[in-house]
């Protein structure tokens, strides 16, 4: 599956968003983490067995950039809250929390697979 990135967001986990709201015009904690975490597979999906990280910084802040877009159209719950600080960081743009794990692991893996002591 590709990343498909619109306007620093990505749109299908929008759409994702948009139908857990309409059952009470908020996102709840657990539609804050499935959706995020179907966010997280599918960058990890993207960069399973990669050579390159390139625009991997991008993935992640369209992630955390759908999240706080999200929560500007349809407002987080407080429990919603927390658990998008847990997964994105306190500042909810991905450089902490689950998401940034998940990002050294990829660059870890990334760089290990792309490094030879014989330059080539």
């Amino acid at each position: 599956m590709s990343l498909t990135i619109d306007r620093g967001i990505f749109p299908k986990l929008m759409k994702d968003f948009k139908a857990a709201a309409a059952t009470g015009g908020r996102i709840s904690a657990a539609e804050i983490k499935k959706t995020v975490t179907k966010g997280m597979n599918q960058i990890k999906a993207e960069y399973d067995g990669a050579d390159s990280e390139r625009g991997l910084a991008a993935a992640r802040n369209a992630l955390a950039k759908t999240v706080r877009a999200a929560d500007k159209n349809w407002n987080l719950t407080g429990a919603a809250y927390r658990e998008a600080r847990e997964l994105l960081g306190a500042n909810m743009d991905g450089k902490a929390g689950k998401l940034a794990d998940l990002e050294k692991k990829i660059r870890n893996a990334v760089r290990s697979v792309s490094f030879s002591p014989y330059g080539g």
